[in-house]
């Protein structure tokens, strides 16, 4: 068994605490600022829990596919692929009036560690 340096064991707990601070960024950030959506955007609670939905039900369908292509291609080009995504798809979240700004919460979804799926959702 080959053990990493201290300089590399250190870039992937940061690769990863990033990742994990994003997931917990896009998973919260829908009811943190949900008085400034309904205000400034003209969101009902509706269109506030449809934008909160998208974001759990494109995690929800994704742990299959997710799994697969961790086992065929390898954690490192799968989280390397899904972060780029998320980190590009995060400046699309301020379209959230249109309908596409939904399809954008859905698609941030993929991007986190497989331990973030045991995570206990947050009281809001």
């Amino acid at each position: 068994m080959t053990l990493i340096t201290g300089a590399a064991a250190a870039r992937v707990f940061l690769v990863f605490a990033f990742a994990y601070f994003l997931s917990a960024l896009l998973r919260a950030v829908t009811a943190t600022l949900a008085p400034v959506f309904s205000r400034e955007l003209a969101l009902g609670a509706g269109d506030l829990g449809l934008l909160a939905g998208a974001y759990f039900l494109g995690f929800a369908l994704m742990q299959l596919p997710l799994g697969q292509a961790l086992d065929r291609f390898g954690p490192r080009r799968v989280q390397t692929a899904l972060m780029t995504l998320a980190v590009a798809g995060c400046d699309r979240y301020i379209y959230v009036l249109r309908p596409a700004g939904v399809l954008h919460r859905f698609l941030l979804a993929p991007p986190k560690p497989p331990a973030d799926a045991r995570d206990e959702p947050e009281a809001e």
